[in-house]
């Protein structure tokens, strides 16, 4: 996290990549506005049973066939984040590897037709495990980011279920999230 400088000082240690957002990209599309080279290294790809979170969480039966991804993410071979993804196999049953290996939100943009809305996020600050840490390149004493996610469609139906374990260290990313605009006339109304 620092870096020492000799007859200089002791400073923050910088990020190898800080972005700003002001909409939904994908990490591929984030690394790419940026100039820097995206590349996923895929772990693990496989077919599996929806347990009872995943089924709910992709709004399909307990059981259903579900892809299983995880992968390693790198910027400019630098290793960002891990990745746990699920998708439905009814929904998505064209999904590969090389997908995978690439972006997933062009597979279901570009190949399947599908427009992502948005995506819920949710952030817990976490200490990682030995596998993570040793991922990512980290002491599994130095804190990362977990994030719950799920891209939604139009109609606000699930798209995927993702965990993404981030390496606060390497890779930041600021959101600008615009307020709501509010007229004259709802502000007047909500001070009556």
């Amino acid at each position: 996290m620092i870096e020492r400088r000799h007859g200089s000082g002791t400073y923050l240690r910088n990020k190898h990549f800080q972005a700003s957002l002001t909409h939904l990209d994908s990490f591929t599309e984030i690394a790419r506005n940026e100039g820097k080279t995206p590349t996923s290294q895929i772990l693990k790809f496989e077919l599996q049973r929806a347990s009872d979170d995943i089924a709910t969480s992709l709004r399909v039966s307990h059981g259903e066939p579900v892809y299983y991804a995880k992968r390693l993410r790198f910027i400019d071979n630098i290793a960002m984040q891990v990745e746990e993804t699920w998708l439905s196999a009814s929904r998505f049953p064209d999904l590969t590897i090389a997908h995978m290996k690439n972006s997933k939100f062009a597979y279901i943009e570009n190949e399947c037709g599908v427009k992502i809305m948005g995506c819920y996020e949710s952030i817990q600050p976490i200490l990682p495990s030995p596998e993570v840490a040793q991922l990512l390149h980290i002491s599994a004493l130095d804190p990362i980011v977990r994030m719950q996610t799920q891209a939604v469609d139009e109609q606000q139906n699930p798209i995927d279920y993702s965990i993404l374990y981030t390496n606060m260290f390497e890779f930041q990313v600021k959101y600008f999230l615009p307020r709501k605009a509010t007229t004259g006339s709802q502000v007047r109304r909500a001070s009556r």
